[in-house]
């Protein structure tokens, strides 16, 4: 069933509040209100202003949809909570109190806004061009209140499982850093070795076994690391407990919107492509550009491009997790060669010394945080079905090739 659409200018749907930046003797680095700067920073609480004068001019309220308006021109945001943009900003509030669908027409709209004739893009805009922004919407209000209900649900479930992921990986580095970190991990004194008993579902120990440093547990001095680790531990390079490589690198020609499995690059999921070069999930280090060094952990069955550099386990005993939140602690980011080009190398990673714990400890942690692994890989999977199905409805919905019923 098909919906009748419209076009019209943008200053029909929504008033447009231009950002203005205060002068700087109203920031504030302890209260206030929040301020946001241009497209790179939203969803920071960047400096605060003093609520305490008259400065603050240029609000947006939350639910307003955020643009930036300096290049690149056109990200889209939601404003959380009640902020100050700043000049590379501004606000969009939509005239009948739907700001949702006022978000959802302009994403399915900007590209066209943005071109002046002969395909010449806006460096910026002000006021008066974003009033005259023409976009094309469903004629009938009901069906564009049916469109935002659609979309923001999807977008509502992806953030509720974004929030679901965060807590799950909160619990994995927090086991890690008590065992790995500060070397309490649970220790049977009497039986002078590492608990063997079960832990409790949140990774609370069911026995009398005690944390092992801090109640008086021995430890050594490495003269590799200077610094003291557990008696029995020693210290390894990545390369000789991991596989360190680039894979095959493929052309943004090669991938396909239709393709079955994503491609994995400096960013993490640039695209989809009809093969895969991991069965697993490993972790994808950016060795290449502005992002060098971003520790990525890839889905299973995903083609991982060469500027990634993929850091795969040798030993069951390794599991991405403790890999990965070692790699962060042990700040990869001091591998970094080139001034003009940062990159990361396999010569240079390949040295870099890592504490090697017991395997009774690494087994552990990992059945501990394996089940939160796969839920996490599951979750992120599903994200990518959700994400997919609003991008291929939001065209589909809003030019009237299909209406909510």
């Amino acid at each position: 069933m098909n919906s009748k659409v419209i076009k019209t200018k943008l200053s029909n749907l929504a008033i447009v509040i231009q950002g203005q930046s205060p002068e700087s003797i109203y920031y504030s680095d302890k209260e206030g209100t929040p301020f946001l700067q241009g497209n790179r920073t939203f969803g920071l609480l960047y400096p605060t202003i003093d609520t305490y004068t008259n400065k603050i001019t240029k609000l947006v309220q939350k639910g307003d949809v955020l643009m930036s308006v300096r290049a690149p021109v056109g990200d889209l945001n939601i404003a959380p909570c009640e902020i100050c943009i700043g000049r590379g900003l501004a606000g969009l509030r939509s005239k009948k109190n739907d700001n949702n669908f006022l978000f959802y027409a302009l994403k399915y709209n900007i590209k066209n806004l943005l071109k002046q004739g002969a395909a010449t893009t806006f460096d910026s805009v002000n006021k008066d061009i974003i009033n005259d922004f023409v976009l094309i919407i469903p004629e009938d209000e009901f069906d564009r209140q049916k469109i935002a209900t659609v979309l923001s649900s999807l977008d509502a479930k992806i953030e509720l499982n974004n929030r679901i992921n965060a807590e799950l990986e909160a619990m994995a580095k927090t086991l890690y850093d008590y065992w790995f970190v500060q070397f309490d991990f649970p220790y049977d004194f009497d039986k002078g070795e590492p608990c063997s008993h079960d832990l409790d579902k949140d990774g609370k120990k069911t026995c009398s076994c005690k944390p092992y440093k801090s109640n008086g547990g021995k430890m050594v001095w490495n003269e590799q690391l200077k610094r003291e680790i557990p008696e029995g531990w020693s210290t390894d390079k990545l390369s000789s407990l991991c596989d360190i490589y680039q894979p095959q690198t493929i052309s943004e020609k090669e991938m396909s919107p239709d393709g079955k499995y994503y491609v994995f690059g400096a960013n993490g999921i640039i695209g989809k492509y009809n093969k895969y070069n991991h069965d697993k999930s490993v972790i994808a280090v950016t060795c290449r550009g502005a992002s060098c060094g971003k520790i990525n952990v890839t889905q299973p069955f995903s083609w991982i491009t060469g500027n990634a550099m993929v850091i795969k386990p040798l030993h069951e005993h390794y599991c991405i997790d403790y890999l990965f939140y070692t790699l962060l602690n042990n700040n990869i980011s001091r591998t970094i060669t080139g001034s003009a080009q940062p990159q990361i190398t396999r010569s240079n990673l390949a040295p870099l010394l890592i504490i090697k714990p017991s395997f009774d400890i690494l087994n552990k942690y990992k059945i501990f945080t394996n089940p939160g692994f796969i839920t996490r890989i599951n979750i992120f999977m599903e994200n990518q079905k959700l994400s997919d199905l609003r991008d291929f409805l939001l065209p589909m919905l809003m030019n009237g090739q299909v209406k909510v019923v």
